[in-house]
């Protein structure tokens, strides 16, 4: 059962985007705030050369909340994600939400998420982030489908294979998950939780992920062992714009790569490597049936959208393998 929120520390790490988080903080700094319900900003700087510093103090000036700004020398996803939750216990909040550095909020995201942490009486509530091109207009306010009742997941073949094999305890089998929801997986990139979870469950990120990814997955998937409750919040509230670097084809392969390699290894710490082994089997066959449906439509319509995707598919698959196989790659270690 939740505890009532009292306060909630809004956690911010980063690492060398000081544009991007001086954006994140100006969309922060638009939120509608909640009666009687004491908010704080934290950010912390995975950076020793304090690269966020000028942004974080320029955008703290004009944010109507407390902001505290703090370094971790020790680089890592889950070093700087628990420096934020050492942080955040110092303040003794009662709640933590989690967002990226290059996302930006709705002006309604705090609200709704503290709405629907009370409505569905859970410890967690977590919803989609909308991808955007570098070179598209930001919305303003930053998403007006902030209505949706729904998103969409992953496709139905994916989705039953995950059902069947991995989390059947899981609600939705569906390709889209509805608010009320319970999330098969949770990220950091959008997530409102109880700090009993690290106050009371002692639980922190694992440094075995520190430069893999899938630190947070890892993470919610230890509170959900130990009972903790988890929904999804399906509105459009949270948006991720992508840098310019990270849209190049190169780049998206490789980050397919090691998507895999890091899904592979989160499987196997939980699963057990007799069901994860026929897992990924099974999903590589659905995934090189989306890799051949698109070079057949790279051959008929689109050569070059449709080629990349199909590459993407077919890197993610030997990403899976080579994670199962205990190799190992580190796309965080710099970036």
């Amino acid at each position: 059962m939740p505890h009532h929120i009292e306060s909630i520390a809004i956690c911010i790490p980063t690492f060398r985007r000081p544009q991007p988080l001086g954006q994140c903080l100006a969309s922060i700094g638009q939120l509608q705030l909640p009666e009687q319900i004491k908010v704080i900003v934290i950010v912390v700087d995975n950076d020793v050369e304090q690269s966020g510093r000028d942004a974080f103090d320029a955008a703290a000036a004009r944010l109507p909340v407390a902001a505290h700004y703090h370094v971790q020398p020790e680089r890592g996803l889950a070093a700087v994600r628990n420096a934020l939750l050492e942080h955040a216990l110092a303040q003794q909040v009662s709640h933590i939400a989690f967002i990226d550095d290059d996302e930006q909020v709705h002006p309604a995201w705090l609200l709704k998420m503290i709405d629907a942490l009370h409505r569905y009486q859970t410890d967690i509530i977590t919803g989609p982030v909308i991808q955007m091109s570098a070179y598209s207009p930001a919305p303003n306010p930053p998403l007006p489908n902030a209505s949706s009742n729904k998103v969409t997941h992953q496709s139905i073949g994916i989705t039953l294979l995950n059902y069947l094999l991995i989390c059947p305890n899981a609600s939705s089998i569906n390709i889209t998950y509805q608010s009320g929801d319970t999330p098969r997986r949770i990220g950091t990139n959008n997530v409102l939780f109880s700090m009993r979870l690290v106050s009371e469950l002692g639980l922190r990120f694992d440094p075995r992920f520190n430069f893999t990814g899938a630190e947070d997955m890892d993470f919610f998937e230890r509170t959900r062992a130990q009972g903790a409750t988890a929904a999804w919040l399906a509105e459009h509230l949270v948006f991720e714009r992508a840098v310019p670097a990270r849209e190049t084809h190169r780049y998206l392969i490789y980050k397919s790569f090691a998507i895999g390699v890091g899904g592979a290894r989160f499987y196997r710490r939980h699963y057990g490597i007799v069901r994860v082994f026929l897992y990924f089997t099974l999903l590589a066959m659905v995934r090189s049936i989306q890799a051949m449906r698109h070079l057949l439509l790279a051959i008929i319509t689109s050569p070059a959208r449709h080629a990349n995707e199909a590459a993407c598919q077919l890197a993610r698959i030997a990403g899976l393998f080579c994670g199962l196989a205990g190799i190992t790659t580190e796309p965080y270690r710099y970036d």
